[in-house]
């Protein structure tokens, strides 16, 4: 099953995405309107789980029944998410992806020949909180 039937099989839309988005704007805190919508914090339990999880089946490590088994240990939910092996996504050797193999296998080797430090320079321009090198040391200033 490729993507495209996966989602509607699920029965996501963007129609449906773009609803919770609308909901979801007008949840600001303290408005009235946030009230009206979402519970109150004192009726709800929390869990913690892991939605984007890969074993061996993809490009991680592991049995599939491994990560299961340890997320149970730990874990209310969990998900394996083999994304790289949906039968449309092309192989490596498909020529359309070769400027997209080239343009990230650039950049990690200028990262790799000393281009660190503007990476950290661009990245804090971005970010609030700036990364300011020391002596190798990196260390994360108050914002």
């Amino acid at each position: 099953m490729d993507r495209r039937k996966f989602l509607k099989n699920t029965g996501w839309s963007f129609l449906g995405l773009a609803a919770s988005g609308s909901l979801l704007g007008s949840c600001a805190a303290g408005s009235k309107e946030a009230k009206k919508i979402m519970p109150s914090a004192s009726n709800l339990k929390m869990y913690w789980g892991d939605l984007h999880n890969h074993c061996n089946i993809t490009y991680g490590h592991g049995d599939m029944r491994d990560a299961f088994e340890a997320a149970k240990g730990q874990l209310d939910f969990v998900s394996v998410t083999p994304h790289a092996m949906w039968p449309d996504i092309p192989g490596a050797d498909d020529p359309r992806l070769k400027w997209v193999i080239d343009y990230h296998t650039g950049a990690f080797k200028r990262l790799r020949e000393g281009g660190y430090e503007k990476y950290v320079k661009m990245t804090n321009e971005y970010y609030c909180c700036p990364i300011k090198l020391d002596n190798n040391k990196n260390s994360v200033l108050d914002c």
